[in-house]
């Protein structure tokens, strides 16, 4: 039975973690109101708990379920089995978790700020480059703050 461990993430926002993990290549996530156990690799229900979690089916055979569990502070900790932890499929998807995390955040970001034509491109090294269209009453908000304070 491998051990898990928690450590902690920059992941503050639910839907952004979600959808970061399922662009990351996992189908079987879950997502729960309140922590569920994970399961182990026998399938073995843990003690450890977690609101996010990606079932160990979707990793590889011999894994354990990895969770995501929210912290006081409102960020997610992980919580890998140590088994897990050395696998070259979870270690390359736990940096795609996080470069996709930014990309959903960064586009949330622009969508509340009212941004418009939205535009997302993978360069050719992997990584993501957004435009955006300024919305119109950020420009005029900047022009009103031109000059201000200065005399004549």
């Amino acid at each position: 039975m491998s051990k898990y461990e928690c450590y902690e993430t920059m992941f503050s926002d639910r839907d952004c973690l979600v959808n970061a993990i399922r662009a990351a290549g996992y189908t079987q996530v879950e997502v729960h109101e309140e922590p569920v156990h994970l399961r182990g690799y026998m399938n073995d229900k843990r003690p450890e708990k977690a609101e996010i979690v990606i079932r160990k089916e979707d990793i590889s055979r011999a894994s354990n379920d990895v969770g995501f569990r929210r912290r006081e502070d409102g960020t997610y900790e992980a919580i890998v089995s140590e088994y897990d932890k050395r696998l070259s499929r979870w270690v390359e998807s736990e940096k795609k978790i996080r470069k996709e995390y930014a990309r959903e955040a960064a586009l949330k970001t622009l969508k509340d700020k009212g941004y418009e034509n939205i535009q997302v491109e993978q360069t050719k090294d992997g990584k993501y480059r957004i435009t955006a269209k300024v919305p119109p009453h950020r420009i005029q908000a900047k022009k009103q703050t031109v000059g201000m304070g200065v005399k004549k």
